[in-house]
């Protein structure tokens, strides 16, 4: 999200010496030197970034093998406080307890991406936490992004609502027989469908929009691991510093990053799926079909 490439320049020399006759060479000798034409090549370097494979190498050579867990223990501050304030501001209605927590932590959200992205440190999480300072100009952005997320699940859950889909499951579990399950089971495509297309199109981009906008408020006596912009960027800039190359990149990552999710996730299903066949034999099909009747 954060890694913006950097372009190399190659510069060569090359050295003509004009055509003349003998008597021009011996007048000119000292009054005009070789032509010299400069020749200037940019290559665009590849980023770091561009692949997982690369992203691990460059953290292992960065870190050592552990570099890869860099922030944990700031992640893991960052979750204990938002589920203790999450339970504050729970008397607010429609997801703005979860809105006005991810907005108080946002300076800690930021000291969290700034050790991943800064280069190895010895001090403690707690010391490198950015400045209170900082709060005002990254708390907007920080606020469209928990609006974002919030209504990745609102807009599909009334999506839902409108088409009737929740009235089915009750019927069904009220024990009724689903008139149409093929419109039923269309409706939930319908449902996931929306539900991708909003974190897609608004949650993706907003949040790389954030990542920038963190990684430019980087302290100037900090190192990166990646090029990153390092003047503060607003939210205006930050979205025009994000060029085609960089979303498909971050696109790619979450493509990749889901498909390791649900390869595990498949993988774990099949051991257990054998495991309950070697235990319960024949009686696996029964003891399955009363399990569904519970659920």
């Amino acid at each position: 999200m954060v890694e913006t490439p950097t372009a190399l320049l190659i510069e060569s020399t090359t050295t003509e010496e004009k055509e003349e006759t003998i008597e021009e060479k011996e007048n000119s000798m000292d009054k005009e030197p070789l032509l010299e034409q400069c020749e200037v090549t940019l290559v665009q370097q590849t980023p770091i970034t561009s692949s997982i494979r690369t992203t691990l190498q460059h953290l292992r050579e960065t870190g050592g093998f552990f570099a890869r867990y860099r922030g944990f223990s700031m992640f893991a501050v960052y979750l204990f406080l938002s589920s203790q304030f999450s339970i504050v501001f729970s008397f607010l209605p429609c997801g703005l307890g979860q809105v006005l927590t991810t907005i108080v932590l946002s300076t800690i959200r930021m000291g969290w991406t700034h050790v991943i992205v800064s280069a190895p440190s010895p001090l403690p999480w707690f010391r490198r936490l950015p400045s209170i300072k900082t709060f005002k100009s990254i708390a907007p952005i920080t606020a469209l992004v928990a609006v974002s997320e919030e209504l990745s699940v609102g807009v599909p859950f009334l999506f839902a609502s409108a088409l009737g889909l929740f009235e089915s499951i009750d019927r069904q579990a009220d024990g009724e027989t689903i008139v149409d399950p093929e419109a039923c089971l269309v409706k939930i495509f319908a449902v996931a469908a929306v539900f991708f297309a909003w974190v897609i199109v608004v949650v993706v981009p907003v949040s790389t929009v954030l990542a920038r906008m963190q990684a430019s408020l980087l302290p100037e006596n900090e190192e990166t691991i990646v090029s990153v912009h390092r003047e503060a960027l607003s939210i205006k800039e930050a979205w025009k510093s994000v060029d085609w190359n960089a979303r498909v990149r971050v696109y790619k990552a979450y493509l990749k990053g889901f498909a390791i999710q649900m390869s595990i996730m498949i993988l774990f299903a099949a051991v257990v799926y054998v495991q309950l066949v070697m235990f319960l034999g024949p009686k696996f099909p029964e003891v399955i079909a009363q399990y569904m009747m519970m659920v």
